[in-house]
C-alpha cells in the first residue's frame, strides 16, 4: 500500500499546485469604476534602514503619480543608525515622518501610519524595497476599478550574481503564483507586506491588528481578515509588471533561514484551510526530500522516487514559469530543475533549524 499512497500524495499535490496555476490565468476582475479622486497613502515603516532608504526614496520620487491624491508616511520604529537623518535628507514631496514611542514592532508602525493616513486606500512597502514609476498608479487603479478590499501585487528580489540570489527569486515567483493564484481563484492564503494595499475602512472594520499575538504576519493576517468579513472576491492581485516591487533579498543562508522560520512560525495563527494547505505543500516536500535520502540505501526505490519528482518539478514549473516570465526573469528557467532538487532539503532544514534557532529580526526576538 505504501507505493499507491505515494502517487496519491504526487497526484493531490500535482492538483493543488494546478488549482493555483488557473488561478494565476484568471483576469482580474473589473466593476468598471474608478475612483482613483479617493486616493492613497504609501505607508514605510523602517528600522535600521540607512542603507537601503535612499534608493527607496529615490524610486518615490521618481513615481508617476498622475492628478490623483496622495501622501508618503514613513513610520521609524526606534531606529539606531542614521535612518532618519537619511529620510530627511531625501525632501521627498508629500511626505511626513512619525515615530513610535511606546510601542514597538511592525504592525505598530502600520497601525499608527494607517491612524494618520489621510485617504481611502493605504499601501504598504517596506524601506528596502524600489518600484517602477507606474507603481502606485498600477496598484491603485487596479485595486479601485475591481473594488477591493484588499489586494496584493507582484514582488521579486533585487537581483545579483550569486546562485542563492536565483534560488530566492525562483522560490519567489513560486509563491507568487500561489499567492496569485489562490485569491483569483478564491481561497486567499499569502501576501507579500511588500506591495500590499488595503482600504483603510476595512483595516478599521477588521479591526487592524487586534487579537494577532504574533511579531510578524502583518500581511498575511490582514489578509485573511478581510477575506473572512468582506469575503473572498474582496481581495485582488495585480499581476500586472508595472505592480511589480523588487525587494532586498537575504544576505546569506543565516539570514534566509532566520526570513523563513519567522514565516514559518506565524503559520501557527492562519485560518485551518490556509494551515492545512501551507502544511500539505510543506508535508511533501519533506517526503520528496526523504525519498531520495532512501533510494540512495535501497536502489529499487528510485523508479518511485524518479516519478514523484518528475511529477513535481513539472507541477511547479507549470505554476513558476509563467510568473518568471511575467517578471522578465526567462533566464532562471535553466536553474529549474537543480532547485527543484534542492527545495526540497531546503524545507526540510527549515522544519530542523526551526527547532533550535530562534528566531529575529533587527536585532528583536520574534514571538
Amino acid at each position: 500500500m505504501f507505493f499507491p499512497l505515494l502517487m496519491l500524495f504526487t497526484f493531490s499535490y500535482s492538483v493543488v499546485i494546478l488549482l493555483h496555476w488557473y488561478g494565476w490565468t484568471k483576469k482580474i476582475r473589473s466593476a468598471n469604476q474608478n475612483k482613483l479622486e479617493e486616493g492613497i497613502s504609501v505607508l514605510v515603516s523602517f528600522r535600521n534602514e540607512a542603507t537601503n532608504l535612499p534608493a527607496c526614496l529615490q524610486s518615490l520620487k521618481e513615481l508617476n503619480c498622475g492628478s490623483f491624491p496622495h501622501e508618503f508616511i514613513f513610520v521609524d520604529d526606534h531606529s539606531e543608525d542614521a535612518s532618519v537623518e537619511v529620510f530627511h535628507k531625501a525632501q521627498l514631496s508629500n511626505a511626513k515622518l512619525l515615530q513610535l514611542t511606546d510601542n514597538t514592532g511592525k504592525k505598530a508602525a502600520i497601525t499608527k501610519g494607517v491612524e494618520e493616513a489621510k485617504f481611502a486606500y493605504v499601501i504598504t512597502l517596506d524601506a528596502d524595497s524600489t518600484v517602477s514609476s507606474a507603481w502606485l498608479q498600477s496598484m491603485l487603479m487596479s485595486a479601485s476599478k475591481g473594488e477591493f478590499k484588499a489586494m496584493g501585487g507582484l514582488v521579486k528580489f533585487k537581483e545579483n550574481a550569486s546562485f542563492l540570489n536565483k534560488f530566492l527569486n525562483i522560490e519567489m515567483c513560486s509563491l507568487m503564483g500561489i499567492t496569485a493564484g489562490g485569491i483569483n481563484a478564491g481561497f486567499p492564503v499569502l501576501a507579500n507586506g511588500t506591495n500590499f494595499l488595503f482600504r483603510k475602512d476595512a483595516f478599521v472594520a477588521v479591526g487592524g491588528y487586534s487579537g494577532d499575538h504574533f511579531s510578524s504576519g502583518d500581511d498575511v493576517f490582514l489578509l485573511q481578515k478581510i477575506a473572512k468579513k468582506f469575503g473572498a472576491k474582496s481581495v485582488g492581485f495585480n499581476s500586472e509588471l508595472e505592480a511589480l516591487v523588487s525587494t532586498q533579498a537575504p544576505a546569506n543562508l543565516r539570514e534566509l533561514l532566520q526570513q523563513r522560520v519567522r514565516w514559518a512560525g506565524k503559520s501557527k495563527g492562519y485560518r485551518l484551510f490556509a494551515k492545512m494547505l501551507t502544511a500539505f505543500i510543506g508535508f511533501y516536500n519533506i517526503l520528496m526530500a526523504l525519498m531520495i535520502l532512501s533510494a540512495l540505501f535501497f536502489p529499487y526505490l528510485l523508479p518511485f522516487v524518479l516519478a514523484m519528482f518528475i511529477c513535481k518539478m513539472m507541477a511547479d514549473a507549470v505554476l513558476t514559469v509563467p510568473v518568471l516570465s511575467r517578471t522578465q526573469q526567462q533566464k532562471l528557467l535553466p536553474y529549474i530543475p537543480l532547485i527543484a532538487l534542492i527545495y526540497p532539503f531546503y524545507i526540510l532544514l527549515t522544519v530542523l533549524v526551526g527547532l533550535f534557532l530562534k528566531a529575529e529580526w533587527k536585532g528583536r526576538a520574534v514571538k
